[in-house]
């Protein structure tokens, strides 16, 4: 193979070809420059525009009294414009026709369990299965499925299904409480207001619908603390970014002990959670909700979404369920499970 010895004629080839398959060693400065920096700017734009646009619906509403009708307008038209930045134009589509479709199939259930007694509709079992978050229910299940496997592209259902996650919490808890008479039947407003909020319509949580309302009536004055559970929330949620995209990769290599890959990969997960969490924590201080056990409390500017040391260190199984995500926690807890529950007593 003369090809082979004209190429390898010299001692200087040979250790360029050994030097070439030697392992390279990642620094610190090749993951600031590979994976930090291009994390960071990727998610930038969606995050600034999410921040500001809460922020400026906060500001609003906390230093003018307007009327309910605009309070859940300017609500609902924040979450519209929040949308309108997604990319695929069928999800935007898809969305608009959730929202006028869901509530005329809110009216519809109201219509159908209006027929029947409603002393007696909880004591016949035909008559409770057609109540009317239970209508809703299987009409989003069936919705789901249809979007998962057939009417979307994979990439299209991927970049909305979270969106559609939280409308679909939201819509189940509205059509309870109108169900228990916790509130009444919602105007068109009202509903577009409390769905399509711009402060967890992009990252969640589910909030239901009293929790929604409370800021009108009870906004909170502004402060430098308001400020600092904002900027919190972010570095938390960029420091949990980091160690999911970048840090695992760098201390976990690939060809480490499978133990290892596993708990690099489990580790990942969790913490991309954590940052999504945080998040959506942030964009909720930025509109100006907290828990409201700490509502008339000035310095403690939280929405508790998750606590990954009590995941991390568990005292229990339990402790991971409820803390993993305490509004779906909450959400689960009310209208499924206290449900289930009825229903087979």
């Amino acid at each position: 193979m003369p090809v082979a010895r004209e190429f390898f004629e010299t001692e200087e080839s040979l250790d360029y070809v050994y030097e070439s398959n030697e392992f390279y060693e990642e620094t610190v400065f090749d993951v600031w420059n590979n994976c930090i920096a291009p994390s960071s700017i990727s998610i930038f734009y969606t995050v600034y525009k999410v921040i500001v646009v809460n922020l400026f619906f906060s500001v609003i509403v906390s230093t003018v009294r307007i009327p309910q009708t605009g309070f859940h307008l300017l609500s609902g038209l924040s979450g519209l414009f929040l949308i309108s930045g997604l990319e695929s134009t069928s999800g935007k589509v898809l969305i608009l026709i959730f929202l006028t479709q869901s509530y005329f199939l809110l009216h519809l259930g109201c219509m159908i369990q209006s027929k029947y007694d409603p002393i007696q509709k909880y004591n016949i079992n035909k008559i409770r299965y057609l109540s009317n978050s239970n209508i809703i229910k299987y009409s989003l299940i069936t919705a789901l499925v249809l979007c998962e496997y057939f009417l979307l592209e994979a990439e299209t259902w991927l970049e909305i299904r979270g969106i559609i996650m939280v409308f679909t919490m939201k819509l189940i808890s509205l059509a309870e409480d109108v169900d228990k008479g916790v509130t009444s039947f919602p105007t068109f407003f009202r509903y577009f207001g409390y769905i399509f909020c711009g402060a967890n319509i992009m990252f969640g949580p589910w909030i239901s619908f009293q929790e929604y309302i409370v800021l009108y009536h009870h906004p909170r004055q502004k402060n430098i603390w308001w400020i600092y559970g904002i900027l919190r929330a972010l570095f938390i949620s960029g420091f949990f970014l980091m160690i999911s995209n970048c840090w695992t990769n760098y201390f976990i290599p690939d060809n480490s002990n499978r133990w290892l890959v596993g708990y690099k990969e489990a580790l990942s997960f969790r913490t991309s959670h954590y940052f999504i969490c945080y998040l959506s924590e942030a964009s909720m201080v930025a509109a100006g909700y907290i828990n409201h056990k700490i509502w008339y409390e000035d310095e403690n500017w939280r929405f508790f979404i998750t606590d990954p040391l009590k995941i991390e260190f568990p005292t229990a199984l339990a402790t991971v369920v409820t803390n993993w995500n305490q509004p779906m926690h909450e959400f689960l807890k009310r209208c499924i499970d206290f449900k289930i529950k009825k229903n087979t007593l």
